[in-house]
């Protein structure tokens, strides 16, 4: 039995099943390894097994941790939208399984596709989660450490005619891993904004790296716009993004809106008739 002496020696990292051996050291009871040694009549602590796990979880945990407040910095730094930032791959409600596992595809193999540029495509009617989608890829690269601008040409568009605020746009849209432009093909067909649609674009290949684009527009569209010029960019696009994802499932947006009318009635409560909101 320890005397109260030799407890009070070893209380700082005594933990319920040690043991001490003839020596006089203590054993860690799961590892079995000492916890000390004595050495000139002193105790002298002495890391374990057990120890050193714990010591290699704490650290992971770190790692971790700033890993995750330096991909927060990241998505707001590339990310304007706060809800564009909030659509993750664990919010997929699973209603277009081989498109979730092609968007994981483009983030598994992102490091090959960076390294050629290869940019993809998420093509499909109004409401049926290309933007999701998209930025589902876009904040699990940024997970992952690269840095990842979403935005779309009528946002760009607004920046253009700003010389600060220009400058500042093409820097990221330059300097970005990955841009994703979302609801590509919906600005006016004007000759300025043709001009600096193609202008973004051709900076952005110039720079040789990949883009992610979102589009209602049909494979069709894509060959015949409606202007020489929109041709020429849909061209230089389709040749840079040829890892095309297809979304054929009906619109969300009906089902969202049925949602958030479910919302307001449970907010409102029961007086409130539903048939009416």
């Amino acid at each position: 039995m320890p005397t109260d002496d030799l407890m009070e020696q070893v209380k700082e990292y005594f933990t319920e099943g040690d043991y001490f051996n003839d020596k006089g050291e203590l054993v860690c009871g799961k590892c079995g390894q000492n916890k000390d040694f004595i050495y000139a009549g002193e105790r002298f602590r002495k890391p374990c097994a057990c120890d050193e796990d714990e010591r290699m979880k704490e650290y992971e945990a770190m790692v971790k941790e700033q890993a995750r407040k330096q991909a927060e910095v990241l998505r707001k730094t590339w990310i304007a939208s706060p809800s564009l930032r909030e659509l993750t791959f664990d919010k997929d409600d699973g209603q277009a399984p081989e498109v979730t596992k092609m968007c994981w595809q483009y983030v598994e193999h992102f490091p090959e596709f960076y390294e050629k540029n290869i940019g993809a495509m998420l093509r499909g009617g109004v409401g049926t989660g290309k933007t999701f989608f998209a930025c589902c890829i876009a904040n699990e690269l940024i997970n992952r450490g690269y840095t990842v601008y979403v935005t779309s040409m009528p946002e760009i568009l607004t920046y253009m005619a700003v010389g600060e605020e220009r400058r500042h746009v093409m820097d990221k849209v330059l300097m970005a891993d990955l841009l994703v432009l979302d609801d590509w093909g919906v600005e006016r067909d004007t000759s300025y904004a043709v001009e600096q649609v193609y202008y973004v674009i051709d900076s952005r290949l110039k720079v040789d790296k990949p883009m992610l684009i979102t589009t209602n527009l049909s494979e069709e569209d894509l060959h015949s716009a409606p202007s020489l010029s929109l041709q020429r960019i849909y061209d230089r696009v389709l040749e840079v993004c040829p890892f095309i994802i297809e979304i054929n499932t009906g619109s969300r947006r009906p089902q969202s809106a049925d949602k958030k009318r479910k919302q307001l009635f449970q907010i409102l409560g029961k007086g409130i008739d539903k048939h009416n909101i």
